[in-house]
């Protein structure tokens, strides 16, 4: 629901508020006062294209703000807009001095493509010259399946999972050719050779890189051993560490605890003798090293070009053979894949037959709702027809669906966007909103024009098509109609005013006397009357 509309700057309209959190809105006023310009600041907001010559100031910006109260299930229906839809939602669209615009969702700026993508789900405009969703061929299809959806569901539910793992296997396909394109056979083989040739082994390099870093190590330190080694025998500290092992040991039955001290000089001479046995057991094989320097070296081509460790190389090995043997397979595998591929084929096209049939066998059913409301609004009785024609295979099966009008004996029928014309234009489109807003519903639909042509019964029916639609959606109507303007809930005054010498028009919500005065106006060929007075009395309590 449209709770709040700001217009400020824009032709007669200097700044103004105003607040439309009813369900059923109509606007009021005599001509040239304004009213449309309410629809045109609709439009306007939504993104639509203008005459900057409706700018009222050309020294200042026009803004144009709304704040929506919107529920989940339109936000559940537009996953794509989530991160901008949210329950209540605050548009704004500044137009500079330079004629450029900016567009806001809630105080976030947004580009212009996504601003008027999320405004089309918010606001639809039945007026002449403006553009409705109904009138584009590419929904028509969606519409007749929501209205149908009890008679399509099992069938577009198996339809749709089958046409979802069709389109799987077509991408695999595209995603095997192109792979196919990427990889050269001759290259892959020698790319294989030239890493198996040297037999790399697991964890290889970095073992003998360790290896080698170990033997450098020995080199430096075997003078330092040397050197231990000869102050170690040149000063007999081995024999001397026995000895005095020896002598403390005969200290053990005195007063002095020396298990301690025998214990340390013990553990000293255990310890020498194991360093070096540990040095002498890492002697190492010349022999060894050289092969080691070598084997490293010959590795070095293969540690540029293929990765710096064992497992990089190892691992571009397993993937050159996976994609050497994709080639090998690639035209068992293609032709497997093509078989799939056509006989997924081949049951979407009986499925979707299938799904046509029913199309067909049921679109009667939308046709005479449609029909009969044509009717009621003095337009012509099955005037209304849906075309269903074959296409190719598509998400949506086999149907390329057109709704055709025709307004007027002995006419032939026509695509909407040709038949609409003046006052007919927004009598047709009530007539579709009718029976298909619930579909898809927006949150405000506006109509402008709605009564052209009508009188009496017909006017009444548009007052109560226009109430029946509100159930789903915000209406705002434009109308001279009484009938109308005491079917909605609430109604606006739009008046044009002349203060200090510049002429405003102003937007005043009417208290229920105020109201019935203003029915009473619309019924009165002049003065009003107290017949129409209680004319307008009795209309707004038969709609209540």
């Amino acid at each position: 629901m449209l709770e709040e509309l700001h217009i400020k700057n824009l032709a007669l309209i200097e700044d103004t508020n105003i607040d439309f959190s009813s369900p059923y809105i109509s606007l009021v006023g005599e001509t040239g006062a304004g009213k449309t310009l309410i629809v045109d600041s609709l439009s306007i907001l939504k993104g639509d294209k203008f005459d900057f010559s409706l700018i009222r100031d050309k020294s200042k910006k026009t803004v144009l703000s709304a704040s929506f109260v919107i529920d989940d299930s339109l936000i559940d229906r537009n996953e794509e807009f989530s991160e901008y839809l949210t329950k209540q939602l605050l548009v704004k669209r500044i137009i500079n001095t330079d004629h450029s615009s900016r567009y806001y969702i809630n105080d976030e700026q947004v580009s212009s493509s996504v601003y008027k993508k999320i405004l089309s789900l918010l606001i639809d405009i039945h007026s002449q010259g403006e553009n409705s969703s109904l009138l584009d061929e590419k929904n028509h299809l969606y519409y007749l399946d929501s209205y149908l959806k009890n008679d399509l569901s099992e069938i577009k539910k198996e339809y749709s999972s089958l046409y979802s793992d069709y389109l799987k296997d077509l991408q695999q396909l595209k995603t095997m050719e192109e792979e196919k394109e990427d990889f050269d056979k001759d290259y892959l083989l020698f790319q294989i050779n030239e890493i198996e040739k040297y037999h790399l082994k697991e964890n290889e390099i970095e073992d003998l890189i360790n290896e080698e870093s170990r033997m450098k190590s020995y080199q430096n330190l075997l003078k330092d051993y040397q050197e231990f080694s000869s102050i170690l025998y040149q000063s007999d500290i081995m024999s001397s560490l026995s000895s005095l092992l020896s002598v403390i040991r005969r200290f053990k039955d005195s007063q002095i605890d020396v298990s301690s001290l025998a214990d340390n000089l013990s553990s000293l001479k255990e310890s020498i003798s194991q360093f070096e046995n540990d040095f002498e057991n890492m002697d190492i094989d010349p022999d060894r090293l050289e092969y080691i320097n070598q084997r490293l070296f010959d590795l070095k081509g293969l540690m540029k070009k293929y990765g710096r460790s064992t497992e990089e190389i190892l691992g571009k090995l397993d993937e050159y053979k996976r994609k050497l043997s994709f080639l090998d397979e690639y035209q068992i595998d293609k032709d497997n894949l093509l078989k799939k591929i056509d006989k997924k084929k081949e049951q979407l096209f009986l499925i979707a037959k299938k799904l046509s049939s029913t199309r067909k066998e049921n679109a009667y059913k939308l046709e005479k709702d449609i029909s009969s409301v044509l009717k009621k609004l003095l337009l012509k009785e099955d005037g209304f027809k849906i075309q269903i024609k074959d296409k190719e295979l598509s998400k949506d099966g086999v149907d390329d669906v057109s709704f055709l009008i025709s307004l007027n004996e002995g006419m032939p029928f026509s695509s909407l966007k040709e038949a609409v014309s003046g006052g007919e234009n927004s009598r047709l489109m009530l007539a579709l909103k009718s029976i298909m807003n619930s579909l898809d519903p927006s949150v405000l639909l506006v109509f402008d024009e709605v009564d052209t042509g009508v009188s009496g019964k017909v006017a009444f029916y548009v007052g109560t098509l226009l109430k029946e639609i509100s159930k789903t959606s915000q209406v705002l109507v434009i109308s001279h109609l009484p009938q109308v303007v005491a079917s909605s809930y609430v109604s606006y005054e739009v008046e044009k005013k002349t203060l200090n010498n510049t002429t405003i028009s102003t937007v005043k919500e009417l208290n229920e006397k105020e109201r019935i005065k203003a029915i009473a106006k619309l019924l009165s060929s002049k003065s009003i009357t107290d017949e129409a007075l209680l004319q307008a009395e009795n209309l707004v309590k038969e709609f209540k």
